[in-house]
């Protein structure tokens, strides 16, 4: 089958012919309204490639193609190039001979046909076991292997991790959790719910890795997903535990850039995920959407903000692990006896929040515990004297 290329922009150099002769399908768009419409129409696309003309390409088309479109995405230069080429997949100088170039456009089609084929065959298989034995299994993504391995540490998901379950259709109860899902109207949620999967996944199971790249938004439904980074050394640091109704993944799905962080549950969960292209076409058809998903990536933003005072600028780990339990207790519940959290996480878990070790953070919430500040029992904390709480953070 013949590969097929969009291509962005006017080609002063004959590229197009070059590509032509060599047996490509061209589609060429001169303006961006042009291709919007082109990458919309469900058509196969094998690769993007965008000419540079006088003016520099601008991020903001660039983003849009990525969210467009999981093609490769190929430069050719012009003669003043002002491009960022890290956002590229293939850069073709002005004066690269053509039997260069053309070797590396075959290499990246055939790669990126091969990746929409085996896609495509998993959906088919995993349609059809729903159809005829019940939920289906669906096999983790080769991307997460690759890049566990290359991390040298084995993140690989179980073939048995996610279980596609079904929502069904107009049945928005379910989807009504967190301020995102809860701010849309009646037809955006359906049209979120046309285009998300549902599954069901055990506990430990790796949503993403640090340096994947993006491909999926993940909405939780149930249970809590840890979100963390870890440093060349192995230190682990956990960045936030996301709940229901709270999206992970959201920013590389913006930026297009590697995932910062990796995600993995806690708790066995519930999660509709959609792949980046879908969301942002989503939030293109609906503002009021987009307004929210803003929303979520300033709060994110706080958060980060929040947990780097904590961790940067917070003198002792006292301090940090009084704030970082104070940070936990908005989502607590007030009892008779103070506020009431769930603490899933074991104290190495919760050294790696504030970046200290397992033993300080065992010694200060016994500390607390004597001094009657909290009350631990088995997975249950209590802050029963707040004050004394904030005084230890050095909030007061």
């Amino acid at each position: 089958m013949t590969a097929r290329i969009a291509h962005f922009g006017i080609d002063e150099f004959d590229r197009l012919r070059t590509l032509l002769d060599a047996g490509y399908s061209v589609n060429s768009c001169v303006s961006l309204p042009e291709l919007q419409s082109f990458l919309s129409s469900n058509e196969d696309i094998d690769a993007v490639a965008i000419t540079e003309s006088n003016s520099a390409v601008s991020p903001d088309d660039i983003s849009f193609i990525r969210a467009s479109s999981d093609a490769p995405l190929i430069l050719f230069k012009g003669w003043n190039s002002n491009a960022n080429e890290s956002e590229f997949n293939l850069v073709v100088p002005v004066l690269a001979p053509p039997d260069m170039w053309l070797k590396k456009i075959a290499v990246l089609t055939e790669h990126g046909r091969v990746k929409r084929a085996s896609s495509q065959l998993l959906r088919r298989e995993s349609r059809s076991l729903r159809e005829e034995d019940g939920p289906a299994v669906e096999e983790p993504p080769q991307e997460i292997e690759w890049f566990a391995k290359k991390r040298g540490r084995s993140t690989a998901i179980p073939s048995s991790s996610f279980l596609p379950f079904e929502v069904p259709q107009g049945s928005l109860q379910d989807l009504r959790k967190g301020k995102f899902l809860m701010s849309l109207s009646e037809k955006a949620l359906l049209d979120f719910q046309s285009l998300a999967s549902f599954s069901t996944c055990g506990s430990g199971t790796v949503l993403y890795v640090e340096g994947q790249p993006p491909q999926e938004v993940f909405a939780l439904l149930e249970g809590q997903v840890k979100v963390f980074m870890n440093s060349n050394e192995g230190k682990r640091l956990t960045v936030h535990i996301a709940g229901p109704g709270e999206f992970v993944g959201l920013p590389s799905a913006f930026t297009t850039s590697p995932q910062r962080t990796s995600a993995e549950t806690l708790y066995p969960s519930k999660i509709a995920s959609i792949s980046c292209a879908d969301f942002m076409r989503f939030l293109l058809a609906h503002p009021a959407a987009s307004l929210s998903a803003a929303r979520e990536l300033g709060e994110y933003c706080d958060r980060s903000y929040t947990r780097l005072r904590t961790i940067g600028v917070t003198p002792s780990n006292r301090s940090k692990l009084a704030r970082l339990l104070l940070e936990w207790s908005a989502q607590g519940q007030q009892t008779e006896r103070g506020i009431q959290i769930h603490l899933a996480l074991k104290h190495g878990e919760i050294a790696e929040c504030i970046g200290t070790c397992r033993e300080s953070v065992t010694r200060i919430l016994r500390d607390l515990q004597r001094r009657n500040v909290i009350e631990l029992r088995g997975s249950l904390l209590t802050i029963t004297d707040q004050s004394a709480l904030e005084q230890c953070g050095e909030l007061k």
